[in-house]
C-alpha cells in the first residue's frame, strides 16, 4: 500500500469533513429523516445495473462460455466483490480487476483466458463510461439553451472522445502492454523482464485474437456497459424522490454521468475521497438544487457504497475461498 495514497485518502476525508462541517449537519441530514424504510429502494438499481454489467462479462468469454462450467450467479458476487475493492482500497480502481483474475484461476479458468476477459471487460466499461459522460455533457448542454459557445465546443468534444476510443482499441490491438515491456527489457535487460515479456506477449496475442475473432462479443459488451451506465442513472432518480426532489429521467441521466466524471477525475484517492462530495456540491449549486443537497446526494451514494461494500467483502472472505471451482 502506497503511503502516498494513504495519505491522498486522509486529505480527501478531511476535506470531506469540512464540507460537512462548513454546511452544516443539519441541513444535511433534514431530508433524511423523513426516508425510513423506502432506503432499501437505493440499492435495487445497483443490483439491476451489475446484472446486465455481468453479461456485459459473459460476453467477453471466447465461445462457447458453457465450457469454462461457471455459473453465472459466481461471476454476478465476484463482480461485486471487485467493485467493493475498488471503491475502498488505495489501488487506483485496478485492484478490483486483479481479485476478478485471482478468483477466477481458482475456479480452474485459464489464467490467460481469465486477464483476457477482465482486460476486455474493463476495456468495454472504460469506452462505454466516456460515451455516458458525454451523453451526459450533452444533456447539461441542452439544458443550458445550447449557446452557440457551448456548441463550439460540443463538436470538438465528441471528436476527443472518439479519437479517445480508437486509440484505446488501437492500443490493445496492436500489442501497447508487450511494447511497454519491451522498452523496459531493451532499457534494463533483466532476466525477470525478460521473462515478464514473453508472458505479455503471449497475453497479447490473445487479446488480438479476440478482437480478431470476435467482434460481436465485443460489441455486445459494449452495448450491455452503456445500458448499465443509463439504467444506473435509476439510482439518481431514486435518490432524489426519496430526498423530496423528484427530477426527470434524462436529469437523473446527466447527474450521473456527470458524478461518473467527477469520480473519474478522483481515481487516484481511494473512494474518491473528498472528490465525490465537492464535485456533487458544485454540480448541484449549478442546477439550482443547493449545496446541502448535493452534499446529502454524495452522502446517499457512499452510504450504498459501504452496504454493498461489506455485502463484497463478505462473499469474497466466504463464499470464494470454501471451493476451487462452480459447476452449477
Amino acid at each position: 500500500m502506497s503511503i502516498t495514497r494513504v495519505l491522498l485518502g486522509l486529505l480527501g476525508l478531511g476535506a470531506g469533513l469540512y464540507l460537512y462541517q462548513t454546511i452544516g449537519w443539519g441541513e444535511i441530514v433534514a431530508p433524511l429523516t423523513h426516508i425510513g424504510f423506502e432506503a432499501g429502494y437505493i440499492f435495487l438499481p445497483f443490483f439491476l445495473t451489475n446484472y446486465v454489467n455481468t453479461w456485459a462479462w459473459v460476453s467477453t468469454f471466447p465461445p462457447p462460455f458453457s465450457k469454462y462450467r461457471l455459473s453465472f450467479s459466481r461471476l454476478y458476487w465476484l463482480r461485486i466483490c471487485g467493485e467493493s475493492v475498488n471503491n475502498f482500497m488505495p489501488t487506483a480502481h485496478i485492484g478490483g480487476d486483479v481479485t476478478r483474475v485471482l478468483y477466477l484461476k481458482k475456479m480452474d479458468v485459464p489464467a490467460t483466458t481469465g486477464l483476457v476477459t477482465v482486460i476486455m471487460d474493463k476495456a468495454a466499461l472504460v469506452i462505454t463510461e466516456i460515451l455516458f459522460i458525454f451523453t451526459g455533457i450533452f444533456l447539461l448542454l441542452m439544458e443550458a439553451g445550447w449557446s452557440s459557445t457551448l456548441t463550439v465546443w460540443a463538436a470538438p468534444a465528441l471528436l476527443i472522445a472518439g479519437i479517445i476510443i480508437y486509440l484505446l482499441l488501437a492500443a490493445l490491438h496492436k500489442g501497447l502492454l508487450s511494447r511497454c515491456i519491451g522498452f523496459l527489457d531493451r532499457k534494463l535487460a533483466w532476466p525477470a523482464v525478460g521473462r515478464l515479456l514473453e508472458k505479455v506477449r503471449h497475453l497479447d496475442n490473445h487479446l488480438a485474437q479476440f478482437y480478431h475473432n470476435h467482434h460481436s462479443e465485443f460489441l455486445r459488451s459494449n452495448g450491455l456497459h452503456y445500458l448499465g451506465w443509463v439504467m444506473g442513472a435509476a439510482e439518481t432518480w431514486v435518490m432524489m424522490y426519496l430526498l423530496g426532489h423528484p427530477i426527470g429521467i434524462l436529469d437523473a441521466v446527466m447527474i450521473e454521468a456527470l458524478i461518473a466524471l467527477v469520480k473519474g477525475l478522483g481515481f487516484f484517492i481511494p473512494g474518491s475521497l473528498g472528490v465525490l462530495e465537492g464535485g456533487s456540491i458544485l454540480l448541484f449549486q449549478t442546477l439550482d438544487f443547493g449545496q446541502g443537497l448535493g452534499l446529502t446526494f454524495s452522502l446517499l451514494k457512499r452510504a450504498r457504497e459501504i452496504v454493498i461494500a461489506m455485502i463484497g467483502w463478505l462473499f469474497l472472505s466466504t463464499a470464494f475461498p470454501k471451493e476451487k471451482s462452480s459447476a452449477s
